[in-house]
């Protein structure tokens, strides 16, 4: 089972509408009312330049406006500078188009990381952040096509049980699908809400496969962390600080390739070593 950001990543080329509920819930201002939303494949190799990007999700809205979004539930210090390499990639491909990119936030982001208006290479981008734990989940369970962003946004006043099992069940209610699903498991995880989302959709009767399955990335996520964490650690002991995408790299990698990087670093003279 993936992380909240390829879970999201999924969930928003498969299912688009969901994102444009998302974004009628928390940035209706960015979706005129009676405009056509027209989700873009982005990493389409068809495209003129510049090359394609690897954006989370964009859609042409009406006659003349983009909307970007990127879903970000770790921290990275590179964040800021890929979401505006994004923006500006598609400036150039949609130049008769106004591009808004919104920063949608699976953690509550570190301050500099948040201002409305980040600077790279001396251009200046807006940005809308999003922070999900900002959100009221209320606000996110009326509608069934947004029940599962609501594992990872604010409680109010349920519990965590509470919450995970109002999800659960409007997600049933919804017949929400393995992708629907998948996003609530993964944004319950990274909000501290896993077991309880575990024991709300045993409670509610998912497929007994699907549970198997949670169990298996529970167990899977927590060694994963760990194993990132601690070869993050030893590259930047062994060679200084990394590049933004390296840390992404491993964030986001395989069981098998980080145990094969742990390995490598042992007699590793530089990080091709490690990687190549």
């Amino acid at each position: 089972m993936p992380s909240s950001d390829r879970a999201f990543r999924a969930l928003a080329r498969e299912r688009p509408d969901l994102v444009v509920a998302l974004l009628e819930r928390v940035a209706a201002d960015l979706l005129p009312a009676g405009g056509e939303v027209t989700p873009e494949s982005v990493d389409d190799p068809h495209l003129d330049p510049p090359p394609p990007t690897d954006a989370d999700w964009v859609a042409r809205v009406g006659g003349g406006d983009l909307v970007h979004v990127e879903c970000q539930g770790y921290r990275e210090t590179g964040f800021t500078e890929r979401l505006s390499r994004y923006h500006l990639a598609l400036l150039l491909r949609y130049p008769t188009r106004r591009v808004s990119s919104v920063a949608l936030w699976v953690i509550r982001p570190p301050t500099d990381q948040r201002e409305p208006e980040i600077e790279w290479r001396g251009v200046r981008v807006g940005v809308r952040h999003v922070v999900l734990a900002d959100v009221p989940s209320a606000r996110l369970l009326s509608d069934r096509r947004t029940v599962c962003f609501a594992a990872g946004a604010d409680r109010g006043g349920w519990t965590d049980p509470e919450l995970c099992l109002h999800v659960a069940r409007g997600l049933k209610r919804a017949s929400a699908g393995y992708r629907e699903s998948v996003m609530a498991v993964a944004l319950a995880a990274t909000a501290g809400r896993y077991d309880a989302m575990v024991r709300a959709m045993k409670e509610t009767d998912f497929e007994p496969l699907f549970i198997e399955e949670l169990v298996r990335f529970g167990e899977d996520r927590g060694r994963s962390e760990g194993e990132a964490h601690t070869l993050l650690r030893q590259l930047r002991l062994k060679f200084g600080e990394l590049p933004p995408t390296t840390e992404t790299r491993v964030r986001e990698a395989s069981e098998a390739d980080l145990h094969r990087w742990v390995e490598r670093i042992l007699t590793a003279e530089s990080m091709d070593d490690v990687f190549e």
